[in-house]
């Protein structure tokens, strides 16, 4: 998260971030290392700002530096593969209604015609892309309560809703309920 607090603060971080991690991916064979340039890179598109994203959107980076790393000639394993075109498909949705980060989606798109399968998206383990503005270089947070369900997730149209549960009845009591005092631990049946 430092990275991302430098990139954001400096007027050349998103250029120089950029740059470093094409330096760490382009045409490295270490293919853990290019997982962990994976991870930071997805870490900053998520907590960096505009000007970061305006970078790593565009066409040349995307076609410049990940289509390569899944290149047939690079051969990488699958778990590359998969996470590249994941970041790929999830930025392509995320930037898809910005005009000035089309790029990524022009790449995606061209990559679906050529046939490019690409994982299924787990849209409960992705994070959403979204940076929050900064004001005066103080985080811009609201109060938010933990308690309070950030959103309530619809039935499928298959399943039905579930019923709601009746209370317990106060006559019938189970094995792990405290028999009640001055009965002698027996229930009569109703």
């Amino acid at each position: 998260m430092e990275i991302c607090d430098i990139i954001n603060e400096t007027e050349d971080g998103p250029k120089d971030a950029i740059k470093a991690v094409k330096k760490r991916l382009h045409g490295n064979r270490n293919f853990k290392e290019v997982m962990l340039g994976l991870t930071v890179l997805e870490t900053c598109v998520k907590n960096c700002g505009h000007r970061f994203h305006i970078l790593v959107a565009n066409r040349d980076f995307i076609d410049g530096v990940l289509v390569k790393i899944i290149s047939p000639k690079t051969n990488p394993p699958t778990i590359v593969q998969d996470k590249v075109l994941s970041l790929i498909q999830a930025w392509a949705d995320a930037f898809r209604s910005s005009p000035d980060l089309t790029g990524v989606v022009h790449i995606y798109e061209e990559l679906k015609r050529k046939g490019v399968e690409f994982p299924m998206a787990e849209l409960d383990v992705l994070s959403p892309i979204h940076t929050p503005q900064r004001l005066g270089g103080v985080q811009n947070t609201r109060e938010v309560d933990p308690a309070v369900p950030k959103y309530t997730p619809l039935p499928s149209p298959t399943q039905a809703p579930p019923l709601p549960r009746p209370p317990p009845s106060p006559h019938l009591l189970s094995a792990a309920d405290p028999q009640p005092a001055g009965r002698g631990g027996h229930q009569p049946q109703p």
